[in-house]
């Protein structure tokens, strides 16, 4: 409800941008001859008058959502807009309650609209006071699993949903509900989904909730028949609108296709043709682009002008047609097979039925996922993948079952040198093939530039100074009818729009996908990415025109071998032997690439001097009050911003740790009064400070808002304690609620560390945080850096966190850690906790939750230690978990200053 003003403005603007989308992007049949071509033509008109029809049911259903965002935007008051203005998001909750919306309604909306990077921390406080007080403790638990499932943390969520109840959250949260119980309990879910499903009386909304918990989680044999039957429902009597009347529609359109009434002839080669459809509306494509890639794959089909393609379906009689489009140079005559297309969904391949060995061109960006669900993917058994031009942007998408299949179908030809990085990581043999939508010219026409100085820009600023004089038109390769183009409808698309920029003399855009083809065209092309380093274009970017004509031949020179032999009759296993043979020396020089950097940079802190001066520094207080037992040797690195916290974190060992404690500090900002402070405070402790004022670690140094660099002085810890084979660390952001002196105890052997492993999902894969540093960098530093760190590290490893270690000194020491690795800092934009990961390499004694209890990710009933890990801290104004113990430890602290 608080949105409804922009709501309101969005989609007033829809209502005018949604028909002149229809009108520019309409599918014509200006497409060249062929009786196929003119029986897809007079096709695409009966889909053009459907979609006018479906265009006028979305503009009736836009109308009713207006209207209601109107009579509510109408009951905003002044009041409320100024509160608004003056708190923030924070004024969402007040709002949704001035408006008269009851208080459990209010809160799920706010829990489910406030977890934005910029309110996520005070929304969270408004959920866990509401949890921690004593008449809305459900309700806060409710609020805290829709936001905990909304953060990709799932079994916390189910925790909280427990204590609000199942009853009560599956009614009042029910996507997210069952998002976090199929996710943690699979089987159990989906009986309990089921039977809610099919037996409470739940509104037509309520369901899609329910079936979107279902269509996220792929259980698509308990989803169709549902989704079928509330579509027909809403036939007969409509309920549902704005999204909810789109979806709706959309499973119904999408589970339904028909399985085309395919030729069985052996004869026949079948050749799957990419379409970008997924369960869910809102993730399915609007990238015009995406059709640009299926039709590059397919010019190197209709290459061979003497095939026919057969079977009664659009996309046959489509292709026929745009063979009469190939330039007759790049022609390849004397192959007379039949070949019959099938439609294949990238993302949502499972949707589909295919023939038995289904030959399938895989490129493209992989892989999409209805409602950020798990991936779809691998193939149906019956499709053969052509691994080319292949990309992986997102690294959590490459599980086990993935890595399984892409070994089976290996070399893989990447469409940039990240993705090749990416898959030797997991041991899946690849090579550089670059990007096929290089090839896509051969069924377009050659750039026609008059020297008029005529720009196409395409989705990227124009600059003026250096087209000052030029006359520019503007394009745009997005659009949220691309969705419900149909496949033939997504190439002509393509191909017209790609046609258009040929009369250009040049073409200035940010989109791979003009850039590549346009060049393809012959056009010149002035690519300007907003980041140049990104992970996309290592191996694209600033091509000349000998390296862009490599990447294009070896393509078509791979594929029409590949091609031919397919048309020509040969059976899986001699094709994939085929593409072995032909790949070979193109690994071989991948290899060779990815294992060939500069020298790691040196550092400009000389270690061994450092340390030196650091221990110039050292200053020791011994005990003045006697304890028994062994010594436990603790460390901790703070500045003057935390000067009043440490004590509060000592009170706590002290409160749960019988044994003798020394205590490693390394301090900036902070003299001689913190010292004698901090040893008159605990006499029962041994203390050894050291200055680090003198350490710098350079102008690259990266940190999160909420850390300060003393939180890098523990890279020195290995050559600071030389003494010690170990130490337990431990961050300043903490509470202590048990004995210490376990985490002391734990065997570390072989290994690094000890430590809890990291489940936060931006943090969880350690290619994240360095494919995040290395953007800050020029290409060539970033590309340098990657290749380095793939290479030499094991970037599949799950993450730790590192604000509670034991950490293996002599071992660190053995392996010089701190003067190898400290570039890493310096150059790479890394911050400790990664060069920490990075150096590791898997080697870690996985710790407990309860050793590292983070109340805003994990639900513990009894932590051994609490850490408030990120920008919310107990010592802050706003409201955390457990902030009542930290105020008790903190009393204790005066108290015993008062003593």
């Amino acid at each position: 409800m608080p949105k409804a003003k922009s709501a309101l403005k969005r989609l007033a603007v829809n209502r005018v941008t949604r028909p002149a989308w229809n009108a520019v992007y309409k599918v014509s049949g200006k497409a060249a001859g062929g009786d196929g071509q003119t029986k897809a033509v007079a096709q695409l008109k009966a889909r053009e008058k459907r979609a006018t029809e479906q265009s006028a049911l979305r503009e009736r259903k836009l109308n009713e959502r207006l209207e209601i965002l109107r009579s509510r935007a109408d009951r905003s008051s002044a009041e409320v807009v100024r509160q608004r203005k003056t708190l923030g998001h924070e004024a969402t909750l007040a709002q949704s309650l001035a408006l008269g919306l009851d208080l459990e309604t209010a809160v799920i909306d706010f829990a489910r609209t406030s977890n934005g990077e910029l309110q996520r921390v005070d929304a969270r406080a408004v959920l866990q006071t509401l949890f921690d007080g004593d008449s809305n403790r459900e309700l806060g638990a409710l609020g805290l699993g829709i936001f905990l499932d909304g953060d990709g943390l799932t079994a916390t969520a189910l925790e909280y949903f427990r204590i609000a109840g199942h009853e009560r959250a599956r009614a009042a949260a029910p996507f997210e509900y069952f998002d976090a119980f199929l996710s943690e309990e699979r089987e159990a879910a989906v009986a309990a989904l089921i039977e809610y499903y099919d037996s409470a009386e739940l509104t037509a909304e309520h369901r899609m909730r329910l079936l979107q918990a279902l269509a996220k989680h792929h259980v698509e044999s308990e989803l169709e028949p549902r989704a079928l039957a509330l579509w027909q429902e809403e036939q007969e009597e409509p309920r549902l609108t704005g999204d909810d009347a789109v979806q709706i529609a959309w499973y119904h359109s999408t589970l339904t296709r028909p399985t085309p009434d395919y030729v069985t002839d052996p004869d026949v080669v079948n050749i799957a043709v990419m379409d970008y459809k997924l369960l869910d509306y809102r993730r399915t494509s609007s990238n015009r682009g995406d059709y640009v890639q299926t039709l590059a794959a397919l010019s190197h089909v209709v290459r061979f002008s003497d095939i026919e393609f057969v079977g009664d379906t659009p996309i046959a009689g489509y292709l026929d047609g745009l063979k009469d489009q190939v330039d007759p140079d790049r022609r390849i005559e004397g192959v007379t097979t039949k070949v019959q297309p099938v439609e294949l969904d990238r993302d949502f391949a499972s949707g589909r039925e295919y023939p038995d060995d289904t030959w399938l061109i895989c490129n493209g960006w992989f892989m999409h996922r209805s409602f950020k669900g798990p991936v779809d993917f691998p193939f149906p058994e019956t499709v053969n993948p052509i691994m080319i031009s292949f990309h992986i942007q997102d690294p959590d998408v490459l599980t086990p079952t993935v890595v399984r299949h892409l070994r089976e179908v290996e070399p893989v030809g990447c469409r940039d040198w990240t993705t090749v990085y990416r898959l030797r990581d997991v041991g899946v043999k690849a090579f550089f093939s670059g990007c096929v939508t290089t090839t896509v010219g051969q069924v377009l026409p050659h750039a026609a530039g008059t020297g008029d100085n005529k720009l196409a820009l395409v989705e990227t600023p124009l600059d003026r100074k250096k087209y000052a004089g030029w006359t520019h038109d503007e394009f745009i390769q997005v659009g949220p009818q691309v969705r419900d183009f149909s496949l033939v409808e997504g190439l002509e698309d393509a191909r017209q729009m790609l046609a258009e920029y040929a009369p250009y003399d040049e073409v200035a855009t940010s989109r791979l996908h003009c850039y590549l083809p346009a060049r393809s065209m012959g056009l010149p092309v002035d690519f300007r990415p907003k980041n140049r380093a990104d992970v996309r274009f290592e191996g694209l970017l600033d091509l000349g025109e000998e390296e862009f004509g490599a990447i294009r031949a070896g393509i078509e020179d791979l594929l029409e071998q590949l091609l031919r032999a397919i048309l020509d009759g040969a059976g899986r296993d001699e094709v994939r032997q085929l593409w072995l043979d032909l790949t070979a020396d193109a690994v071989a020089r991948a290899e060779e690439y990815c294992t060939t950097y500069e020298p790691a940079p040196a550092s400009s802190i000389d270690v061994g001097a450092s340390v030196a001066d650091l221990l110039a520094t050292r200053t020791v207080f011994d005990r003045s009050q006697a304890v028994s037992g062994d010594e436990v040797h603790t460390a901790y690195a703070l500045d003057q911003n935390l000067e009043d916290v440490f004590p509060v974190v000592l009170q706590s060992v002290a409160d749960h740790t019988e044994r003798a404690i020394t205590c490693h500090v390394m301090t900036r900002g902070l003299g001689d009064e913190f010292r004698e402070r901090v040893v008159g405070l605990f006499p029962q402790f041994s203390f050894v400070f050291y200055d680090f004022d003198a350490v710098d670690y350079g102008d690259e140094v990266n940190l999160l808002k909420h850390i300060s660099v003393s939180t890098m002085d523990r890279l020195f810890l290995p050559e600071l304690l030389s003494d010690l084979d170990h130490v337990v660390y431990l961050d300043i952001d903490i509470l202590v609620q048990a004995d210490v002196g376990e985490l002391w105890d734990i065997e570390l052997g072989d290994n690094a560390f000890a430590a809890k492993r990291t489940r936060l999902r931006s943090w969880a894969n350690l290619v994240r945080p360095i494919t995040r540093a290395s953007l800050r960098f020029e290409p060539e530093k970033a590309w340098d850096m990657r290749r380095r760190l793939h290479d030499e590290s094991n970037l599949t490893a799950r993450t730790f966190n590192a604000g509670i270690l034991s950490i293996n000194l002599e071992l660190m020491r053995s392996e010089d850690f701190t003067a190898r690795h400290m570039f890493l800092v310096e150059s790479c934009a890394m911050n400790d906790q990664d060069v920490f990961n990075i150096y590791s390499r898997d080697r870690v004694v996985e710790l407990d939750t309860a050793w590292n209890t983070v109340p805003s990710q994990d639900f513990i009933e009894q932590p051994r230690i609490i850490h408030w890990a990120g920008p919310a801290k107990p010592w802050k104004p706003t409201y955390v978990l457990y902030k009542d113990r930290y105020e008790a430890t903190r009393d204790a602290v005066a108290a015993r200053a008062g003593a």
